[in-house]
């Protein structure tokens, strides 16, 4: 319709659909990767998280783009959206973290020999930094609510992904 281009404005709202494709093509890529590197038969405990990892962030990179998009769509002012989305945002990271925490448990002693030190502490430190850039959103902190601290969140959250990738990958098939 003529005059409504304006009424799904939010800042950042290419940004966020170059997230949403980044975060899905990610997903699409790791699916074709998972069947050449599953040739051998079933992943190791380590691979298996990090394969686990790897399919949260993607997916959950692609939710939590098109997440502000469907509240700016509401009509929602900006503030509105970024902060509500940094909850959401929160809320995924906190429930990723979990999950990752225990099936990192469920890994048997014998095999956590297998898992580089350095990816985890890597991992953990970006999760940690996605959580407190939601928070500081949420809160209204650094300048929040903002589309510039929300997409940087997002962006950390596809390091994460890209860190098990580039691993996984190196261990596969390099």
């Amino acid at each position: 319709m003529a005059g409504d281009e304006g009424r799904f404005s939010v800042s950042g709202r290419d940004e966020l659909i170059l997230m949403a494709e980044l975060g899905a093509a990610f997903a699409g890529f790791l699916a074709i990767f998972l069947i050449f590197a599953r040739r051998e038969g079933r992943f190791s405990p380590t691979d298996s998280l990090a394969v686990r990892s790897m399919i949260l962030g993607s997916f959950a990179t692609v939710f939590l783009a098109l997440f502000p998009l469907a509240l700016a769509a509401l009509e929602s002012p900006d503030p509105v959206v970024w902060r509500t989305s940094s909850g959401a945002g929160l809320v995924v990271m906190l429930s990723m973290a979990a999950s990752m925490a225990f099936a990192h448990r469920r890994i048997p002693l014998d095999a956590r020999e297998d898992l580089r030190t350095s990816l985890v502490v890597a991992a953990w430190s970006l999760a940690s930094l996605v959580v407190a850039l939601f928070l500081a959103n949420l809160a209204g902190w650094l300048g929040g609510p903002s589309a510039g601290l929300y997409l940087s969140g997002l962006v950390a959250l596809l390091g994460i992904t890209a860190l098990n990738f580039s691993d996984i990958a190196f261990k596969r098939l390099i």
